[in-house]
């Protein structure tokens, strides 16, 4: 019975000892096969953001413009954010260009009237056009944090201190308002930041009035229309009329107080307007 005993216990140690080298060998074989698709996910991932960045380079993108993209883990198409944003940002430089086309118009109509009426038109003078570049700069920040994903983009234009109202008539004809101080207003932005596919535009600048009181203040007061894009879908078009007021601070024109009242039309239909 002894020499059975030790026969099954040399005969169990060594089936143990089998057994275990067998569960080390595939758990190196399991690791080594992990190891090959982390490797494989991770060079699929750098090969898709370095066509992405080639993408937005050959769309004069900068880095910030695309940046947020590659880190997002919503599944987004990021071919196709870049080519929306792109498209938004032409649009806005194609709209300034137009505004800024029609104030040329204008002044070239008040140069024209000055000449040959007995109450001339005025042209505008620099502080008066230096203030209407910065309103059009403003404007124009709103696309460009939608690029860079920064409400500074937008703030930097005002002073420390400020004042936004916003009244808005609804296509339903309801009537909604707000007021906002510098941190109201900053969580304002960050709001429509967090919405990466909602994009707003300000086009068709139509200057009412310039007035700078000596070289220190400023009142102004203009038209323009508000475009609401969600992707690349104009989902809403405002006729929104813009007071503000301000001052220079250093050698910058800031806006102190802004006031907006828009009415909101359904992009898809033909609403009629009055004033058109």
């Amino acid at each position: 019975m002894g020499v059975s005993k030790i026969k099954y216990f040399f005969i169990s140690f060594f089936l143990f000892f089998l057994l275990n080298s067998c569960n080390q060998g595939a758990n190196e074989v399991k690791n080594d096969s992990q190891e090959e698709i982390i490797n494989d996910s991770t060079e699929v991932q750098d090969s898709i953001e370095m066509q992405m960045k080639a993408l937005a380079d050959s769309l004069d993108m900068v880095g910030s413009s695309y940046e947020d993209l590659m880190k997002s883990k919503k599944g987004t198409d990021y071919r196709n954010s870049l080519y929306l944003r792109k498209i938004h940002l032409l649009e806005s430089e194609n709209d300034s260009l137009k505004t800024q086309l029609n104030i040329l118009r204008k002044d070239l109509e008040a140069f024209a009237n000055s000449r040959s009426s007995e109450e001339p038109k005025s042209v505008l003078n620099k502080s008066q056009k230096d203030v209407q570049n910065m309103i059009l700069a403003m404007n124009s920040s709103w696309v460009k944090m939608y690029q860079t994903r920064k409400p500074k983009e937008v703030l930097k234009y005002f002073l420390p201190r400020f004042l936004v109202s916003r009244i808005s008539v609804e296509i339903d004809n309801t009537a909604n308002a707000a007021m906002y101080q510098p941190n109201d207003f900053a969580n304002f932005l960050k709001d429509l930041n967090n919405k990466n596919d909602l994009v707003l535009e300000f086009a068709d600048v139509n200057f009412y009035h310039i007035e700078v009181k000596s070289g220190t203040y400023f009142n102004a007061a203009y038209k323009c229309k508000l475009k609401i894009y969600k992707g690349d879908k104009l989902q809403y078009d405002n006729s929104v009329l813009v007071t503000m007021t301000g001052r220079k601070f250093g050698k910058k024109w800031k806006i102190a107080t802004l006031s907006w009242v828009g009415f909101k039309y359904d992009a898809s239909k033909k609403e009629e307007k009055s004033d058109e």
